[in-house]
């Protein structure tokens, strides 16, 4: 009876950690995870790519930093977007867009 009971006990434990283990490998699965993937919510969000002459939107995050310098170097009228070009950030479904003014 002794040997039925330390098995017993043997098995118990057993399944005790390979649920332990399957539990964790289950909350470990990164596939699970939802990635904000959205660029903006408002215009705001939304900058021009370059400092100078840009032709696209980004996110602020993902924008070129820009000084004094760098604008002085754009020449005149030339700041952001081509000057016979205009167009303005938007935000459209989460997505930077530059449209015509």
């Amino acid at each position: 009876m002794k040997k039925a009971g330390q098995a017993t006990i043997f098995i118990i434990v057993a399944l005790i950690l390979v649920g332990g283990i399957v539990l964790i490998s289950w909350l470990k699965d990164d596939s699970n995870v939802e990635v904000d993937v959205s660029e903006c919510e408002v215009d705001l969000n939304c900058v021009p790519e370059k400092c100078c002459n840009s032709e696209n939107c980004v996110p602020m995050r993902d924008a070129q930093v820009c000084t004094k310098n760098d604008y002085k170097n754009c020449g005149p009228g030339n700041q952001n977007f081509s000057y016979n070009n205009p167009k303005k950030c938007v935000c459209e479904d989460q997505r930077c867009y530059a449209v015509p003014l």
